[in-house]
């Protein structure tokens, strides 16, 4: 018996991806907090119990993924297995010779490291092909990137073999939606959601999966001139520039201190800034400090050892509040059930990665979190926002 049995919903799910797999490519659309990563392991455990010849690649674009992955197969496979698969590691540091060791078994490999390695030996991702069954990719939304995709269809096309993404957002963009179809096109437009009588994120929080979003605001104008407005229509994202002028606007700066001081005295325990900059990041985090507050900073500069530091010390049960701030490192592959605030001080144009940050605080107490959370977006005047997450949820839906 599993000490995490699957949740109706989870099974549900389960059922009808592995029916539809029948027709090669299939995208999974769960929201964040629902157990997407677990649901489809358990499909991949399957499969191995079928057949425990078979070579699985699950592909992850961060480490952090990529371990996330490793964690629930072992969970899925400790009271289900019946015997022992290899799990190959590919990414980061890690550097398996998979042509050599990899026959059978499951292959986490980072999606970087997967494009880097075929472009120095012609023959990896052929190899591979040959021998894989199935190819998963996490965040499937950045599967037609351009270099992801090359490594998706070398590994799938050469013998049409079975393709399974899982999202929170089956979509690339906020408003692009010739983009958004070819994503929809590149799965077959086959996705499965959740089939629960109800809105799927309404069914979560109804049944404590995911935590009551409490929406609040910080309106700031950035006195953003014309050429700044124009740079940001022009550009995928806000541009660094721009958001490097923000962080460093000392009014919005102290709004967002005073807003971080209001949620302690609320009572919550764990809060996430996610900062406009690696420096924001920083100033943001030694103010705090200087005020007395527990609070450090985490970036992709952060050596590993100091970050998992930091991390375990704000999943740990200690009572007094800790505030991680961080740019560009805790929006995926970041599980923390004690939080219940986030601040999200780094504006963006990108739906998918406002969903990812809003995703760090909604877990509910079903699964270890919180029955409500506290999102609180710095909006600035002239740029557009988002703020509902049944909306972003709905997004692409007429795409697929």
């Amino acid at each position: 018996m599993a000490d995490r049995p699957l949740f109706d919903h989870q099974i549900a799910a389960i059922v009808e991806l592995k029916r539809k797999l029948d027709k090669s490519r299939v995208l999974l659309h769960m929201p964040t907090g629902s157990g997407k990563t677990r649901t489809v392991m358990r499909v991949v455990a399957d499969r191995f119990l079928d057949n425990c010849d078979e070579l699985v690649i699950w592909l992850a674009y961060s480490g952090e993924l990529c371990e996330q992955a490793i964690e629930e197969f072992k969970e899925a496979w400790k009271y289900t297995g019946n015997s022992e698969i290899p799990i190959y590691r590919f990414f980061g540091s890690h550097n398996t010779d998979l042509i050599k060791f990899s026959k059978r078994g499951l292959i986490v490999a980072g999606l970087n490291k997967m494009h880097s390695t075929a472009k120095n030996d012609a023959l990896f991702l052929s190899i591979l092909a040959d021998r894989v069954s199935l190819v998963v990719i996490d965040e499937a939304h950045q599967a037609i990137a351009k270099t992801y995709r090359f490594v998706l269809e070398q590994l799938v096309d050469k013998h049409n073999r079975k393709l399974l993404g899982l999202s929170a957002t089956p979509g690339r963009t906020w408003s692009d939606r010739k983009e958004d179809m070819e994503l929809s096109r590149f799965f077959q437009q086959t996705k499965i959601t959740l089939n629960v009588g109800m809105h799927p994120v309404e069914f979560l929080i109804k049944e404590g999966f995911i935590a009551r979003v409490n929406m609040d605001t910080i309106l700031h104008d950035g006195r953003l001139t014309d050429e700044d407005k124009a740079k940001i229509e022009r550009s995928f994202d806000i541009p660094d520039s721009i958001l490097d002028k923000l962080a460093k606007d000392t009014r919005r700066n102290i709004r967002i201190i005073s807003k971080l001081e209001e949620l302690i005295d609320r009572g919550h325990k764990r809060v996430i800034v996610f900062a406009a900059s690696i420096n924001h990041a920083r100033d943001i985090s030694t103010i705090l400090s200087a005020r007395g507050h527990i609070s450090f900073y985490i970036d992709s500069n952060t050596p590993k050892t100091l970050r998992d530091k930091k991390i375990v010390e704000y999943k740990g049960d200690a009572e007094k509040p800790i505030i991680i701030c961080n740019f560009g490192v805790l929006t995926t592959g970041f599980d923390a059930p004690r939080t219940t605030a986030v601040i999200i001080a780094r504006p963006t144009k990108s739906l998918v990665l406002y969903s990812q940050m809003v995703g760090r605080a909604i877990r509910g107490p079903k699964v270890g979190g919180s029955k409500e959370c506290t999102v609180v977006t710095v909006t600035e005047t002239s740029l557009p926002g988002f703020n509902n997450i049944v909306d972003a949820f709905n997004n692409w839906d007429d795409v697929w």
